[in-house]
């Protein structure tokens, strides 16, 4: 076939370039040569009626309440790279900072490089999967940028953000705030003001 015409021309140099440039944003490849999983358990005592403060990046999180004076968490992180001594360092870049102020217990992760394009030391090549088991009466501030959250019955203010995932809520006798940029939200019961 031949390309006569300079529409056809640009219109088959610029599918060239498009096509160039997801390859590259993909990291060049959809799959990863190495992974490794490794967990992390924290503990911290409260006293309930305090608050948990999360604001992480591409990480599931679910939050279990029960009769408890300590928040416990878990932390499963997977690790993706083409090659094996690329994990630690890739560990270091994307920190995972647990503290406690008083009867508040926050959990930050920090990311110190990454790049502005997916696939080069970014989001895709670190997941992590928060379980965290707190006081059935206590606050939640909670936002991740990539990721699913649950909540357990809970007495105590809710406020959720995810940007890529389902938000699924107990009883909750408080009020809540749900956003999702991506997913769907169920709430089983409240009674105070949702939205």
């Amino acid at each position: 076939m031949k390309i006569n015409s300079l529409k056809q021309r640009t219109l088959i140099l610029w599918l060239v370039l498009a096509g160039g440039f997801v390859f590259f944003l993909t990291g060049c490849h959809s799959t990863w040569r190495f992974e490794e999983c490794e967990t992390i358990n924290r503990s911290f005592t409260v006293s309930p009626g305090g608050e948990l403060m999360m604001d992480v990046r591409n990480g599931r999180i679910r939050i279990e309440t029960g009769k408890t004076d300590k928040v416990e968490v878990t932390v499963v992180r997977s690790v993706r790279a083409d090659a094996k001594d690329e994990i630690k360092d890739i560990l270091e870049e994307h920190r995972i900072e647990m503290k406690q102020a008083g009867n508040r217990v926050s959990i930050v992760s920090d990311y110190e490089r990454g790049g502005i394009f997916i696939g080069w030391r970014g989001s895709d090549r670190v997941s992590d999967e928060f379980t965290i088991r707190i006081p059935d009466k206590f606050e939640l501030d909670l936002k991740t940028s990539g990721g699913s959250i649950t909540v357990g019955n809970l007495e105590g203010n809710v406020k959720l953000k995810t940007s890529g995932g389902s938000i699924q809520l107990g009883e909750i006798n408080g009020r809540v705030l749900a956003k999702t940029s991506g997913g769907s939200i169920t709430l089983s019961g409240c009674n105070k003001d949702a939205d």
